[in-house]
């Protein structure tokens, strides 16, 4: 349960877990310090560099049946706001699985350009979960 007489014991603040239990080691289970978030029902990630190539994580562990596991993954890009034609370049191979993880490379794109990135993920109960994310490319240099 919550003691709400802690002044420190906050639904904000990432020490503590929603279980109630108390600090989770300095880690929050929800969101890790710099990684996505989610808002509106969309996953805002990280913005990446312009010269950048790297990994995009899109969990579904809240989505998943106790013991259910994700047997396939894919990722598809599409403009949200700018100009890219041709914004499946952005997507850079074939997308991973890591235990509830579904990790998408991410290459290139155009500056200024934010994408809408759909992760797919197929269970081993047949389910086909979708989670959308947004995705803006940012200058190399400040």
């Amino acid at each position: 349960m919550w003691d709400f007489s802690d002044t420190f014991v906050t639904f904000d603040n990432p020490a503590y877990l929603f279980d109630g239990s108390g600090p989770g080691g300095g880690v929050s289970p929800v969101i890790p310090s710099g990684g996505p978030a989610i808002y509106g029902g969309r996953v805002i990630l990280p913005a990446k560099k312009l010269g950048e190539t790297v990994i995009m994580p899109f969990d579904f562990v809240s989505k998943l049946s106790l013991g259910e596991t994700i047997l396939a993954g894919t990722c598809t890009c599409i403009v949200y706001t700018g100009t890219d034609s041709n914004p499946a370049s952005v997507i850079g191979g074939t997308a991973t699985i890591s235990g509830t993880v579904v990790n998408q490379l991410v290459t290139g794109g155009v500056l200024g350009t934010i994408y809408e990135l759909l992760a797919r993920a197929t269970t081993s109960l047949g389910q086909v979960i979708l989670i959308s994310a947004y995705l803006a490319v940012v200058p190399d240099l400040p």
